[in-house]
């Protein structure tokens, strides 16, 4: 399993303290989203950087790809994960066990094709929007993608959203942000500040219950006057 799979895996479900007072101690929970930064950054999760990166690194990093060339060398520098888009990579690449894959989407992507995402083997996908505020419309737009190809979203941010953006981003199923290298001290901090998923109340039918014992007032009536007769 890649890097990139374990730490969405990681993000995705909010850990809790575990038991006994050294444990606690000791315990760093693992980040409620992903800080991906576009270069090197000490404050980043993962890196998606444009050409592979020299065996110093030591962040887990991934590589942009256009063609099979870029992906072939990604994979010998030892990439932890490449992304590309659907047009981009012959599709005997999807038969790879590694490196890790995120697939870059677009708003526009229609939902017979969303649909097919989840049989690729993605470990997420990268969503391309213009950058700004997260708008009903988008958060709208966002939930329809995760919930067709029933994978993780990657978003682009050029600034640090604030934890309320954050927080609603995550609710339609994002999982990282990918920021510029000057950003992503900014992002962390606030990603660190997203409150836990509240447990959401099921919505359950009021029961009705049957009037055994007795009958409608005008069905008695009618069997008083079936007797009379």
């Amino acid at each position: 399993m890649s890097r990139l799979a374990e730490l969405i895996r990681r993000a995705a479900r909010d850990e809790t303290p575990p038991m006994g007072f050294a444990a606690r101690a000791n315990w760093k929970p693992a980040p409620r989203m992903l800080t991906v930064a576009t270069g090197p950054a000490e404050d980043a999760d993962l890196l998606l950087l444009a050409a592979p990166a020299s065996a110093k690194q030591q962040t887990p990093w991934g590589v942009t790809v256009r063609d099979a060339a870029g992906y072939r060398a990604a994979r010998e520098a030892g990439a932890d994960f490449v992304c590309f888009a659907m047009d981009d990579l012959p599709a005997q690449v999807l038969l790879d066990e590694e490196p890790g894959r995120v697939l870059v989407l677009d708003q526009d992507t229609p939902d017979a094709l969303l649909r097919m995402v989840e049989g690729l083997g993605v470990d997420a996908c990268y969503v391309e929007r213009a950058d700004g505020p997260l708008t009903v419309r988008a958060a709208a737009e966002l939930r329809r993608i995760a919930g067709l190809t029933r994978r993780p979203l990657l978003l682009p941010a050029t600034v640090a959203p604030d934890t309320g953006e954050l927080g609603a981003a995550r609710e339609c199923g994002v999982v990282g942000l990918v920021v510029p290298p000057v950003t992503a001290a900014a992002v962390r901090e606030r990603i660190a500040a997203v409150p836990a998923r509240k447990p959401r109340r099921e919505e359950r039918p009021m029961a009705v219950l049957p009037h055994a014992g007795f009958a409608p007032a005008n069905e008695e009536e009618e069997d008083d006057e079936d007797r009379l007769r």
